[in-house]
């Protein structure tokens, strides 16, 4: 399960494109790395491999109520200041929603309404004022829910710049160089 490798210190490779990407829920996969001595979990954009776990990306979508359904995958979704992460059954299957709660949209409104005419929430997680000055100017939440029972663990991340790159082809002395938002877990709300 996710959220049990995420301890504190441990960074998170190309997640931040994917969760911003603004696009619907989509699967992708994980695998945990080392990296200098340190614990680090590298996402991608395809079905697993070998060594790598599923999981279902959630991406942050402004004037709505991004959801998807759990379908047994662990779920992941961020940059949260003031959202909800929410797991809910609707139909008869477990959804899990990141509900945009900017003051300039209706969708917290709408969530409470939905939440007061009985829609069964699993489990629920609002972000508003969890982020404390103590976690630094650019730390947000990372929610993480889990794939069989919708439960919901939370995690303050810092982020900072990264640059990584390769050699382009054999034998060239040119370098690819590329830049990525790196998260490091600096605490864990658990469940």
């Amino acid at each position: 399960m996710l959220s049990t490798v995420m301890k504190v210190g441990t960074k998170l490779l190309g997640l931040s494109a994917l969760i911003n990407s603004g696009r619907p829920a989509f699967d992708g996969c994980y695998r945990i790395v080392g990296v200098g001595g340190a614990s680090a979990i590298e996402f991608f954009d395809r079905p697993p491999g070998n060594g790598e776990y599923p999981v279902r990306i959630l991406p942050y979508r402004t004037k709505m109520i991004a959801s998807a359904a759990l379908a047994g995958r662990d779920v992941i979704s961020s940059e949260f200041t003031g959202c909800v992460m929410a797991s809910f059954k609707e139909d008869h299957v477990l959804q899990i929603g990141h509900v945009d709660t900017n003051a300039a949209t209706s969708q917290r409104a709408a969530w409470d309404a939905r939440k007061t005419a009985g829609l069964e929430v699993v489990s629920e997680y609002d972000t508003t004022g969890k982020i404390q000055d103590a976690h630094g100017a650019g730390a947000v939440i990372l929610c993480v829910a889990d794939g069989s029972s919708g439960a919901i663990s939370h995690f303050h991340v810092s982020k900072s710049r990264y640059e990584y790159g390769h050699t382009k082809a054999a034998k060239s002395p040119f370098t690819e160089r590329k830049f990525d938002t790196l998260y490091t877990v600096i605490s864990s709300g658990g469940y």
